[in-house]
């Protein structure tokens, strides 16, 4: 059987970018705009629309019949999805919004660079996976790469953080058995775990250029 091809979407966060109102209308759906109107900080709001832009780029890779806004809902735990259409996640952190849609279930994570802290990596990770972090010379990434595959993880399973994160077995390309896809860039690391082998492929998109294509 063929892979389902599964569509990321990374969009760097813009503080800079202005929206018109017509604009906001057209592209956001009503959650999204309610959400932006809440968050005050200028960096804040980026980052939220950033999100937004990156699911309308991922959901236009999957269709390109599509046409925003995304029409979607969120289960019980927070996760979006979109009532009879693709699975999608969303994620976001230090400069980047990622999200992703697919024919199978799926969960993503984006960490930013970040200060590790050896207190937080022994309550988050296996035994196992203290000792390869011990090894490493760059613990900092390791963890990171850590994180993102158990977060990614949880987001798949729609469990979110009530799992704790020492119960969660994760591998390089594999998390509790199930398929793990890693992308590295612009110093920001990022995990998809998928309920089936996929088909990996990412689209970087500029803010504006998402806003043009519509």
């Amino acid at each position: 059987m063929t892979p389902a091809i599964c569509h990321v979407a990374a969009v760097k966060a813009d503080p800079g970018l202005f929206l018109y109102p017509e604009d906001a209308n057209r592209l956001l759906s009503v959650s999204r705009m309610e959400k932006v109107r809440r968050l005050l900080p200028p960096a804040a709001r980026a980052m939220s629309l950033a999100a937004e832009l990156a699911l309308l780029a991922a959901l236009y890779e999957t269709d390109p019949g599509f046409r925003p806004p995304a029409r979607y809902e969120y289960a019980p735990g927070g996760a979006p999805f979109i009532p009879g259409g693709p699975f999608i996640s969303l994620s976001h952190s230090g400069e980047y919004a990622l999200a992703a849609a697919c024919a199978v279930p799926i969960g993503i994570d984006i960490e930013g660079p970040a200060r590790y802290h050896p207190a937080l990596a022994r309550k988050c990770l296996t035994n196992r996976e203290q000792s390869v972090l011990s090894l490493s010379p760059f613990p900092e990434q390791a963890f990171r790469r850590c994180w993102v595959a158990k977060e990614a993880y949880v987001k798949f399973t729609g469990e979110g953080l009530k799992r704790p994160f020492g119960q969660v077995n994760a591998e390089e390309y594999t998390v509790e058995g199930l398929p793990l896809y890693r992308l590295h860039f612009d110093g920001h690391e990022a995990a998809l775990c998928a309920g089936a082998p996929v088909e990996l492929s990412l689209t970087l998109c500029r803010a504006r250029d998402v806003i043009a294509r519509f």
